[in-house]
């Protein structure tokens, strides 16, 4: 009995002693190089662009870093204002991004003063926005994002000049979002409905078409784009409402009919594309917990080929194909393919 304690302490000592020297080899061993520490610039510019994409939990361990490292830094307060705006600490936001703002550097950056005048249109203090928002247009360029960062900073001063029911501001600010991003889908949606909403429905209507294109178009290389899909929906809606006004103001024009029941038949089109886009979520949710499905690979192909997703139908039912070349279902989407290519 001593023998077998004594022997399986051994055991373990050399077991221990085996792992440990695992651990010593496996600490000394090269391996890949750690990534070098960015300097507080870079660490900040990251932040900022982790906030733009929505990671704001990277955002956050990269301004806790820098303000450890360089706590001085102005553009901290930048970084500080926007991650405080996207968490909707407005009070905080206004403080950091004031005191940015007052820097050399702040003076100079339209983000601050973006950034203020969205937190104080977004709290409803209107007046407070109108001076910030127009600073930072004034510093923003024009080109940068083919003008889509102008353009929202327009859109944001329009909706303020309209809280103040300041029409001819409004619109002043409506067209200048329009003419910076004439192919954003997203931009001109949003210039329809604030065009709609200050009684310029020329422009709004403009806009409309605009925007409809720019979702088609996109919805001709992505079939499944579910923002193109919303985007063509809110445009058709805004769309629908100038021309029940349209109608209300003359009744008896027939061709206001006729437009109007073409925006409904777009909007049901839509509607059921988009149910379409759920329901294939749905399948491709199942096939997580069950890839090997024949049926449930099947029923997903038929919803691409619905919506024209052409290549996504066809890698599909080639895969049943391949396992079962007989199976009647597939062959009958294989035909439907024909026409597109084979």
């Amino acid at each position: 009995m001593i023998f077998c304690s004594h022997f399986r302490r051994s055991a373990w000592c050399l077991l221990a002693m085996a792992l440990l020297g695992t651990r010593l080899v496996a600490q000394t061993q090269p391996g890949t190089p750690p990534a070098p520490p960015m300097d507080p610039v870079q660490a900040i510019d990251a932040a900022l662009r982790a906030i733009e994409t929505g990671d704001l939990q990277t955002a956050d361990r990269l301004i806790r870093d820098v303000s450890i490292t360089n706590p001085k830094m102005s553009r901290l307060n930048l970084a500080n204002g926007m991650l405080a705006m996207e968490l909707r600490r407005y009070p905080e936001a206004i403080e950091a991004l004031g005191t940015y703002n007052a820097t050399d550097e702040g003076r100079r950056d339209y983000r601050g003063w973006a950034a203020v005048g969205t937190v104080y249109l977004k709290s409803y203090m209107y007046s407070s926005a109108v001076g910030p928002l127009e600073e930072a247009l004034k510093l923003a360029p024009e080109s940068e994002k083919d003008g889509t960062v102008y353009a929202k900073i327009a859109l944001d001063l329009a909706r303020t000049n309209l809280g103040l029911s300041d029409r001819k501001q409004a619109k002043a600010a409506i067209e200048k979002a329009k003419t910076t991003a004439p192919g954003d889908g997203d931009i001109q949606a949003d210039v329809c409905e604030l065009a709609f909403q200050a009684g310029d429905e020329a422009t709004a209507r403009s806009a409309g078409n605009a925007a409809v294109q720019a979702f088609s178009s996109e919805l001709g290389v992505n079939p499944l784009s579910v923002t193109a899909h919303r985007g063509l929906a809110r445009c058709y809606q805004v769309m629908l409402s100038m021309q029940s006004t349209a109608i209300s103001k003359d009744p008896n024009n027939g061709a206001a009919f006729i437009e109007g029941a073409k925006l409904l038949s777009a909007i049901a089109n839509v509607e059921r594309r988009s149910r379409l886009l759920d329901a294939r979520s749905l399948v491709l949710q199942a096939l997580e917990t069950n890839a090997s499905s024949v049926d449930w690979q099947l029923l997903a192909a038929s919803y691409e080929l619905e919506l024209g997703a052409m290549s996504e139908a066809r890698a599909r039912i080639d895969g049943v194909l391949q396992s079962n070349p007989d199976n009647a279902e597939a062959l009958a989407l294989k035909n439907r393919l024909a026409p597109a290519g084979g």
